[in-house]
């Protein structure tokens, strides 16, 4: 018999995480403990005969118009992990079942990251889930003449601009900076971020930069393990034009380079559907690891790309008639 619950306990959820084959070196067992006994992620425990047999978190994107995509699986640190003992098809279309459920009028639809079990991937498939790819983006263990050679001309280019213009990096707690900077971008869901800096700070370091007393950029990257990844960036529009992002990940990898510390993920990113920010991290020339994702569209999804549109041809019209 399976049923659910959500008052997981933390040998039951090691357990499962021990057991799964969806964990890697940059997922971190006590980080995800804490980000759902604390409340700060959603989650379903699945039992089998009062078992733990499966773990899946989930949490919600914040889109324009007030739209959400739900998420299952991000490797940042959110994970959905199954007991490789009790792998079976019944418990994979149980948990579908479940999944399939929990999306809301807001969500346009579901992602879920890197399923490793191969009988899991043919029952996504058989529900109308898409199989696409996504892919992460590794700073190279080379040395920094090395990787700076590698970066593109524009990104070389931008970094010289910015000590050209004497921008400053430093390793500082400067949350109200860093909240500032964030507060006017829709993509960042700031209540969520305070909340994760306030219970996690331990494992988080902060990195900015300034012009003479002013933060133009800031970032916060997680520590998991033995090596670091890119968490949040941000910069001003003054930020912007003074190359303070292409500075500020220049200054990070330097700085954790020489602490030997281990340089992870600058983020994830929609293979083929490169935005300008994947545009960005590509340009570090970094080592590409692509990882498979499902999708499944939900109605509202129509009704969200409608409005792209109209957004899209509203700013043209605009453009065009210097409104």
């Amino acid at each position: 018999m399976i049923n659910i619950d959500n008052k997981l306990s933390k040998l039951e959820f090691k357990d499962v995480y021990n057991k799964s084959k969806d964990k890697d070196v940059l997922n971190s067992y006590e980080l995800n403990h804490k980000l759902i006994t604390r409340g700060l992620e959603n989650y379903l425990c699945f039992y089998l005969n009062d078992i733990p047999v499966a773990v899946i978190i989930y949490y919600r994107i914040n889109l324009e118009f007030g739209f959400t995509q739900l998420r299952l699986g991000d490797r940042s640190g959110k994970i959905s992990l199954i007991n490789q003992d009790y792998s079976n098809k019944i418990l994979f279309e149980y948990i579908l079942d479940k999944i399939n459920e929990i999306p809301n009028f807001r969500d346009i639809e579901i992602k879920i990251f890197s399923p490793k079990d191969e009988l899991f991937y043919s029952i996504l498939k058989k529900s109308n889930f898409k199989l696409k790819e996504n892919y992460s983006c590794i700073i190279k263990n080379e040395n920094e003449q090395e990787l700076f050679k590698g970066f593109s001309s524009k990104c070389r280019n931008s970094i010289r601009k910015a000590y050209k213009n004497k921008l400053k990096f430093r390793l500082k707690k400067d949350l109200d900076g860093f909240y500032r900077l964030c507060k006017n971008k829709d993509y960042f869901d700031l209540k969520k971020i305070k909340k994760q800096i306030l219970h996690y700070q331990e494992n988080l370091d902060f990195l900015n930069v300034y012009k003479d007393k002013e933060i133009l950029a800031s970032a916060v990257v997680i520590k998991l393990k033995d090596r670091i990844t890119l968490k949040y960036l941000v910069s001003s529009e003054e930020g912007n034009a003074m190359c303070a992002n292409n500075f500020l990940i220049w200054e990070m990898i330097k700085h954790y380079k020489n602490k030997e510390i281990n340089l992870g993920s600058l983020g994830h990113e929609t293979y083929g559907d490169i935005s300008g920010y994947g545009k960005f991290k590509l340009s570090f020339s970094p080592k590409v690891v692509y990882e498979p994702y499902f999708v499944k569209d939900n109605y509202s999804k129509i009704i969200y790309t409608t409005l792209l549109k109209m957004q899209e041809l509203v700013t043209r019209f605009n453009k065009l008639f210097k409104f």
